[in-house]
């Protein structure tokens, strides 16, 4: 597969649209090898599949290269309600997790949720002269 071009002098390594399914008080992961400078753009919405409550969850994204206790989400976003986009660089090369985290927000949500998910990788082309 030959990569996109794109005018802005970004070159599109890849491009997914995925569907997710999170059990209510669980965790699902998106698991991104990237290089350094990579960039990744993105976006997903959040429906009930079934049960009582919210159309929310908790996303985040973790640098899984930096594994000290005192290291913080490369981005996070807390509690996101219908959808949202993204948008982070790699900081170095290594794993990347997007976090989709269907921990009920209060007692009166347990809801199992559908995620669509759709995110872009992209890398700054260099163009001869």
């Amino acid at each position: 597969m030959q990569p996109l071009s794109d005018p802005s002098n970004e070159e599109i390594l890849v491009r997914v649209s995925q569907t997710l399914t999170i059990e209510p008080g669980s965790a699902s992961n998106v698991r991104l090898a990237l290089k350094v400078a990579d960039r990744v753009h993105g976006s997903f919405k959040i429906f009930r599949v079934y049960g009582y409550g919210d159309e929310e969850l908790k996303f985040r994204v973790i640098d899984e290269t930096e594994r000290s206790e005192a290291s913080k989400p490369v981005l996070d976003l807390g509690i996101v309600a219908n959808d949202s986009s993204f948008d982070f660089t790699a900081g170095r090369s290594g794993s990347y997790l997007l976090e989709f985290d269907n921990e009920p927000s209060s007692a009166g949500s347990r809801s199992k949720k559908e995620i669509q998910l759709s995110y872009e990788i992209t890398t700054a082309s260099v163009r001869p002269r």
